[in-house]
């Protein structure tokens, strides 16, 4: 999940977001 790339905690955000709906 944490990554060099900050995007890579953005997308999980998204994940997590998308699968709590």
């Amino acid at each position: 999940m944490l990554s060099m790339n900050g995007y890579n905690i953005i997308e999980d955000f998204i994940s997590i977001s998308s699968n709590s709906k």
